[in-house]
């Protein structure tokens, strides 16, 4: 699910400036159409899940930076048998 900045603020609970910041900084990747501040950016699926599994993090107490490779290393993690419908079917 691809979504807009103000999307993805609205669902990550951040602000703007933090979803620049993340995006400035390399944490998250907005498409390559308009990666700038100030410009309109979309962000794909799996970047929308980062940026919620990093604010997750951030409001925890972790850094911005390790929330990130946290975030990463989670969604690369393969999903435990018992959290897929094969194991409820």
């Amino acid at each position: 699910m691809n979504m807009c900045s103000a999307e993805l603020v609205e669902l990550a609970g951040i602000t703007y400036r933090q979803l620049d910041y993340w995006t400035s900084k390399g944490y998250l990747h907005a498409d390559a159409n308009n990666p700038g501040s100030g410009n309109h950016r979309n962000f794909d699926g799996d970047e929308v899940s980062v940026a919620w599994l990093m604010a997750q993090f951030v409001r925890a107490g972790m850094r911005p930076h390790a929330a990130a490779d946290l975030a990463r290393t989670e969604l690369d993690a393969p999903i435990p048998y018992v959290l897929t419908e094969a194991a409820y079917a």
